[in-house]
């Protein structure tokens, strides 16, 4: 493809199809699928580009993702776009937060988990506060503050601990659980007296509830 060909060339750049945003050549007729799999190829060479590089092709693929008409190819640039460290890559995984896809919210998402913790946090926690979340959206920045390993993860989690879904409930367990190394079980009220300051047992590495969530 043509990523294979010549990487930062003086001109105009080989890595980059000349029939991209911008250019006067007609783009060619490409099913779905081809363009998943050209998306997927710039996702697995994203980190080999040179900032230049991933600056000019990020803009050009959040382009495309605000013109594509296929779901399944919008995951797709969603994921690849998460490869790429740029505020242009950070404004069109901000824009897939609200697209009509909630497939295409949850890559969102877990993109967001990808990255830093202070890029990531105000995102995720202004996604938790919105009414009208859906609950799969929820579960996922969930998730993905889990994976921040930030301390600040942890006081934005904190107050789920109240939601009265018990599924948002487990999966900001499980998040504090991996934020913070301990492991204080599934009752709430034990975790809220930790995140407190108050003594609390931990949970035996051997419990029955334990074993079942590592393999679960």
């Amino acid at each position: 493809m043509f990523l294979g060909l010549c990487l930062g060339c003086s001109t105009v750049p080989d890595w980059v199809p000349p029939w991209w945003p911008g250019s006067e050549e007609p783009a060619p007729i490409e099913t779905p699928a081809q363009r998943v799999e050209r998306y997927r190829q710039l996702e697995q060479q994203a980190a080999s580009l040179s900032p230049q590089q991933q600056q000019q092709l990020s803009q050009q693929l959040a382009q495309a993702l605000s013109q594509e008409p296929d779901p399944l190819v919008r995951q797709q640039l969603v994921r690849t776009l998460g490869r790429f460290p740029t505020q242009a890559a950070a404004a069109a995984l901000f824009a897939a937060l609200k697209d009509e896809s909630t497939a295409v919210q949850l890559e969102a998402v877990a993109a967001w988990g990808r990255r830093s913790p202070q890029e990531a946090l105000p995102v995720l926690q202004q996604l938790l506060q919105k009414p009208d979340t859906p609950l799969d959206v929820r579960l996922a920045a969930i998730r993905a503050l889990g994976e921040l390993k930030s301390p600040q993860a942890v006081q934005v989690l904190a107050p789920l601990l109240d939601d009265p879904d018990p599924a948002v409930q487990y999966r900001t367990v499980r998040s504090l659980e991996q934020l913070t190394g301990k492991r204080y079980g599934d009752d709430v009220t034990r975790w809220k007296r930790a995140l407190a300051g108050q003594p609390v047992e931990e949970e035996p590495l051997w419990s029955v509830q334990s074993l079942w969530r590592r393999l679960f």
